[in-house]
């Protein structure tokens, strides 16, 4: 629905959803993401940033006659910011008595006497970016090894949880070996369709051929253009590796972030095959 971020050292509803008609779906899940900075802030009320949270979801339910029954939060919290992020969230189960949800991640699922569990009703573990975005060869999106060190743990995590599956890409943009940028969206296809501007360099990376502005972009001669995406093949491996730890079966998998772009990327079967595997 809308990020919360810091403006003049007070929370601030940015990028807010606007709808141009009411959603044709039977069940709808608001979703906040709260930037951390805000959960770090020496002035943050926990209460008051409840009720402007939940005033402002109001807004936007009535506007377009809404009915919810959850709310999801995602937060990238820390152990610093994990009391003011769990007092939040149980300030508003006080405030309005509803289902509540948040994102999970890896090292969460891993080391939960340190980060703690939050007191939500279930989880969403993001089964993505596990590795930094670098020019070396590591897929920072989803690397099996990576992931492999921390999903032996969800044998005993104590919450429910629902799974996020990838299916999103960028490009690392390399200047003489150093990441410069992060291109969000293109893929290993579009480049290939342009020959006479990027060529094949190795597994996974093209050569910027010529000076140019491409995908609204500027790039030099020589750069790099690292694609990191992920392969129906590797949605399928995912929910293998899933199937041998996880306690219970989740209730929901979500694919991030699945829209009219992204899901043309997909043979659509394998959104059908992904659920049966785990």
């Amino acid at each position: 629905y809308f990020d919360v971020a810091l403006k003049d050292n007070k929370p601030f509803p940015i990028s807010a959803l606007l709808f141009k008609e009411k959603p044709p779906v039977k069940t709808l899940v608001p979703v906040v993401y709260i930037k951390n900075e805000v959960m770090l802030a020496s002035t943050l009320d926990v209460k008051l940033l409840a009720q402007q949270m939940l005033h402002y979801i109001d807004q936007i339910n009535t506007a377009h006659n809404i009915q919810i029954q959850e709310i999801q939060l995602d937060c990238d919290w820390t152990l610093k910011s994990r009391d003011a992020f769990f007092s939040l969230l149980q300030a508003l189960k006080e405030e309005r008595p509803l289902s509540y949800s948040c994102t999970i991640r890896l090292h969460q699922i891993k080391y939960p006497d340190k980060t703690g569990i939050p007191p939500v009703d279930y989880g969403v573990l993001m089964y993505y970016n596990m590795g930094e975005i670098s020019s070396n060869s590591i897929n920072s999106i989803y690397d099996r090894k990576i992931a492999q060190r921390y999903i032996s743990s969800l044998t005993s995590y104590p919450l429910p949880l629902n799974i996020a599956l990838p299916i999103f890409s960028w490009a690392v943009h390399i200047r003489q070996g150093k990441t410069i940028n992060l291109i969000t969206r293109l893929t290993e296809v579009q480049l290939a369709a342009a020959p006479e501007s990027f060529a094949p360099h190795q597994k996974g990376q093209y050569l910027v051929l010529q000076n140019g502005l491409f995908f609204g972009r500027l790039f030099a001669k020589d750069d790099i253009l690292k694609i990191e995406e992920i392969k129906a093949e590797q949605l399928s491996e995912m929910a293998t590796d899933l199937k041998k730890y996880m306690k219970v079966r989740p209730q929901e998998i979500l694919y991030y972030d699945l829209d009219s772009t992204t899901i043309n990327n997909y043979e659509k079967e394998i959104f059908k095959t992904i659920p049966t595997i785990i």
